[in-house]
């Protein structure tokens, strides 16, 4: 799906010695809400006098072989409006050691922070269906994810739905889900079967009643996001360099609870070369591994968010029984009966099954259907041989989804079929293809089609088609 990454930006201060300095003056400072930092117990010291000095901060980052420090000096959780903003901090910093050296703040195992995970947890949430099906690869190599989730306060996840949402209402942010990602088989493909039309239809149906609800928050994120615009964060300052007196401080807005300190400029700061004059060192072990200092320390963990508050939607008519064919296919198959053919044993009884017509608005109970798939054009395989061809079926909706997957062949035209079927009008049928190499899962593509009663079901794609009939009960 298209990605629409939120780029936030981002601006901080520095200073060069030890001396108390003004605050710049494009600090920003306007809207900033500086919430209670979580803090230690307190303890009592001894009464005794020469105890009573404050004890010197720890250095979080320490460089022996520059006699360099940096200190944490102040930690401040940002507020937005009354609520915690997740994660960001205030953080101040001061470094000692010898002038010129240059002192840069990052994070574990990554230089340069990101921004894209601050978020403001919205007050309401509207759970959304699972999808849009959507025919592109997702994840790993087979890993062929179509997610759906919880949306919060009805707001898209533009990094994952590349819909256009109806009413208005979902717009914008991509910390607006707490995704729950939906059940998925053989680590190859998921049961999500709602396209793009029907998935934004029952949206629709869900918000409708809390149309002033979702504005509501769809305004409070709009102004979350301008007031990060206005911190400009794209001119944060992370370093500072030491000066004549051996120290230099920095205030910083922070989005990790991981803050590490690298150092620079100076020869003592340069990485130590490797002794090239040892030879014939059969033991690693006899050489001793150079020493790994101290440079990163964890920021206080926030206390967990409070829960949006959920909005129902209202529920589906009676007359709606979409989903409940595949819920009475699952229980047919956990009673466990068999489920699926074979590519030979569905390309002996497709002659019959093709030749079921069905009727418009009748449903088939405990039939067998049956498949013809045919990959089209070239290309899947660098020798021109023919595609591994793995497919799997499934139907219902939303999550009333059941499913069957079958394992590759290597034609351009293949047969499969599952017994004991289930399928009511209105229901979603889907049908998904990959192509399985020895190194790398190509995704080929899926199509979506809405059964009515009649048969064949025809499914149309670029790179391949297919028909389905049906063997046995089917309601006229």
């Amino acid at each position: 799906m298209r990605a629409a990454a939120v780029l936030f930006a981002w601006f901080a201060a520095a200073c060069a010695s030890t001396s108390t300095t003004p605050e710049p003056a494009l600090w920003p400072t306007a809207g900033i809400e500086r919430a209670a930092a979580p803090t230690a117990p307190s303890v009592s010291p001894p009464r005794d006098a020469t105890t009573r000095a404050p004890p010197p901060r720890e250095a979080f980052a320490v460089h022996e072989a520059c006699g360099a420090e940096v200190e944490l000096r102040r930690v401040t959780p940002l507020s937005f409006e009354g609520k915690l903003v997740r994660d960001l901090y205030e953080v101040e910093v001061m470094a000692h050691g010898p002038p010129g050296l240059l002192v840069t703040l990052g994070t574990f195992g990554e230089s340069t922070p990101s921004f894209t995970d601050v978020t403001l947890t919205p007050l309401v949430a509207l759970k959304v269906p699972a999808g849009p099906a959507v025919d592109a690869p997702r994840g790993l190599s087979g890993a062929l994810f179509e997610l759906g989730g919880l949306a919060i306060a009805g707001l898209v996840n533009v990094t994952l739905f590349p819909v256009t949402v109806p009413l208005g209402i979902l717009a914008g942010r991509p910390d607006a889900f707490l995704m729950d990602a939906p059940t998925f088989s053989d680590g190859m493909f998921d049961d999500v079967v709602l396209d793009e039309a029907t998935w934004q239809a029952e949206v629709a149906r869900r918000a409708a009643p809390h149309t002033a609800a979702l504005a509501r928050e769809a305004e409070r994120q709009q102004r979350f996001a301008q007031w990060l615009g206005s911190l400009l964060l794209d001119q944060q300052v992370r370093s500072c360099t030491l000066g004549e007196h051996g120290a230099c401080a920095l205030r910083v807005w922070w989005p990790s609870r991981t803050l590490a300190a690298s150092f620079a400029g100076l020869p003592c700061a340069e990485p130590a070369p490797q002794d090239s004059t040892v030879d014939d060192v059969d033991d690693a072990t006899d050489v001793p591994a150079p020493s790994s200092p101290h440079r990163s320390t964890l920021l206080p963990a926030l206390p967990p968010p409070e829960p949006p508050l959920p909005l129902v939607g209202p529920p589906r008519p009676a007359s709606d029984r979409r989903g409940a064919g595949a819920e009475q296919t699952l229980e047919r198959w956990r009673a466990g009966e068999r489920t699926g053919l074979n590519d030979d044993q569905a390309r002996a009884r497709w002659r019959e099954a093709r030749t079921a017509r069905g009727a418009k608005g009748a449903a088939l109970h405990d039939a067998t259907m049956v498949c013809r798939v045919r990959a089209r054009g070239g290309g899947f395989d660098l020798d021109g041989s023919a595609p591994e061809l793995r497919v799997r079926l499934a139907w219902g909706f939303d999550e009333r989804v059941a499913g069957q997957s079958f394992a590759s062949v290597s034609t351009h035209e293949r047969f499969v079929g599952v017994e004991g079927l289930t399928l009511l009008p209105g229901e979603l049928v889907k049908l998904s293809l990959i192509d399985v190499d020895a190194f790398v899962d190509d995704w080929v593509g899926m199509d979506v089609v809405s059964f009515d009663g009649t048969l064949p079901l025809r499914f149309d794609h670029p790179r391949f088609g297919a028909e389905c009939g049906a063997i046995g009960a089917i309601a006229r």
